[in-house]
């Protein structure tokens, strides 16, 4: 089956907004385009996609040696990599309600068992890679609370086809009885 990235993204925007946090608003961020910026609290997130995982691509065939004249079915599974940014941004840089305060809670929210587990029913495998980091210090915005996570996803993309019936095989310079 072919990866449907509709229902990957949202069975990630289901998991970060049912972490049950009053008032924040979640949006993708490539959606926001030039439209205003949403009022605080809010959160990104963003999803960023690597080529395949070193050594998840794996291809069979029906039969190893097809025969002559049969149909033939082609199945080629293969894994993704991707990244998930998720950034909170809000009114207070410590304490509760903080931006680091709700990632905090997102994060925990995402660890749990139920919620891996609608993630799984969705073919997303996620786990953390960084810790929640409060960009607030860095980034010098005494005004703004800003925090950041990066979580790791997988998932399984399948392609099958029918290539149909293999009539000849050119075995011209092909050596039939070597092992």
């Amino acid at each position: 089956m072919a990866l449907n990235w509709t229902n990957l993204q949202t069975a990630i925007y289901t998991a970060v907004n049912s972490a049950g946090i009053t008032g924040l608003d979640v949006s993708w961020r490539y959606t926001l385009g030039a439209a205003p910026i949403p009022a605080k609290p809010f959160c990104t997130l963003q999803l960023t996609t690597t080529d395949l995982a070193p050594g998840a691509l794996s291809a069979t065939f029906d039969e190893f040696r097809p025969v002559a004249g049969t149909p033939t079915n082609f199945n080629l599974v293969h894994q993704r990599r991707h990244t998930l940014s998720i950034q909170v941004y809000t009114n207070t840089t410590q304490g509760s309600g903080s931006a680091s305060d709700l990632l905090g809670q997102i994060n925990r929210h995402l660890a749990k068992q139920s919620t891996q587990a609608a993630l799984l029913a969705a073919s997303i495998r996620l786990w953390q890679t960084s810790s929640v980091r409060d960009l607030s210090a860095v980034l010098d915005t005494r005004d703004e609370g800003r925090a950041q996570c990066d979580y790791a996803l997988a998932t399984q993309d399948t392609t099958a086809d029918n290539i149909g019936n293999i009539l000849t095989v050119d075995l011209t310079g092909v050596d039939v009885n070597a092992p």
